[in-house]
């Protein structure tokens, strides 16, 4: 019993909850959409909210299923690592042949729910997540600056499952500039591990032996700013106008200059041994910063 109970344990930080964060994205079409609140009301929209719920949910089984895939691959490369060697299969303290069924499993149970809950798009949406993410397991990720690209398109999916699961249009806005923001955190992490890493860095990760940490940083500061001008240009376009009849959108910029420089700034903090992407959903200052955006968007587009 204590056996099958620390194996269960294991299996659940294999499968990386906290990292669920990431699927938030998935409910941007929800708001975005103006599809969270009843016309004129407010009031909450719960079937839309049932919806995009169940959106997150099957994302959610998704991504473990992934998380699994990667640490499966990467088990003996993780061995390593001072920080990696830590996780659930590479220390040995969830089998492979566990590991293995539970990967399968949920990929497969997330594609039958989908099939079964959601519109036929939510289902090739989910699909084209998969296929993105083996292709990073298997080739991507050994290439630089595909790497990000491939990571950056997983959050571009993530808005694609939350707008089909509802049924609603997405400004081609939100997918670049969601593009930009997941290429500037990526870059971030990259940059990261090279700082950490040091000369055994491609030990840890293969690809790093491919990146200049110069390149890295001017890549960083470019897309920075194109997240940052990109997000200006779509709360001034006429199409914002159109839909939310105000430009009080760009008021929100602040939030975004602030989150921007706080992120780089944790990842060139020497107190950060863990990921910047893992530190920034700890760090009060982003979070709080985080919160404000949040509101303030919702004050404008429902207020």
């Amino acid at each position: 019993m204590t056996r099958t109970l620390s194996l269960v344990v294991e299996l659940l930080r294999a499968m990386r909850p906290h990292q669920w964060f990431k699927n938030l994205f998935v409910l941007a079409p929800l708001v975005f959409a103006e599809k969270l609140f009843l016309a004129e009301e407010w009031a909450l929209d719960w079937e839309n909210l049932r919806i995009a719920g169940l959106a997150f949910g099957l994302f959610s089984m998704a991504a473990s299923s992934i998380y699994l895939l990667n640490d499966l691959m990467d088990r003996e490369r993780d061995k390593q690592h001072p920080v990696k060697c830590n996780r659930p299969i590479a220390s040995g303290r969830l089998p492979v042949p566990i590991a293995v069924m539970a990967a399968f499993t949920l990929g497969t149970t997330t594609l039958v729910l989908s099939h079964l809950t959601l519109p036929t798009h939510h289902l090739l949406v989910m699909a084209a997540y998969f296929a993105n993410n083996i292709a990073y397991s298997t080739v991507l990720k050994h290439r630089a600056f595909l790497d990000i690209a491939s990571i950056a398109t997983g959050f571009m999916l993530r808005i694609a499952a939350g707008a089909t699961a509802i049924a609603v249009p997405v400004t081609g806005w939100l997918y670049i500039c969601t593009f930009l923001l997941a290429c500037f955190l990526a870059l971030g992490k990259r940059r990261h591990e090279l700082d950490r890493g040091g000369e055994s860095a491609p030990l840890q990760r293969e690809v790093l032996g491919r990146y200049r940490p110069k390149h890295v940083i001017v890549a960083m500061q470019m897309t920075a700013l194109l997240t940052l001008g990109c997000f200006v240009a779509y709360a001034l376009s006429d199409h914002a106008y159109a839909q939310f009849h105000t430009y009080k959108l760009v008021w929100t910029v602040p939030f975004i200059l602030f989150g921007l420089w706080r992120f780089i700034h944790l990842v060139e903090s020497p107190g950060v041994a863990e990921s910047p992407t893992e530190a920034m959903v700890h760090d009060p200052l982003f979070l709080l910063n985080l919160l404000g955006w949040g509101l303030s968007v919702l004050a404008v587009i429902y207020a």
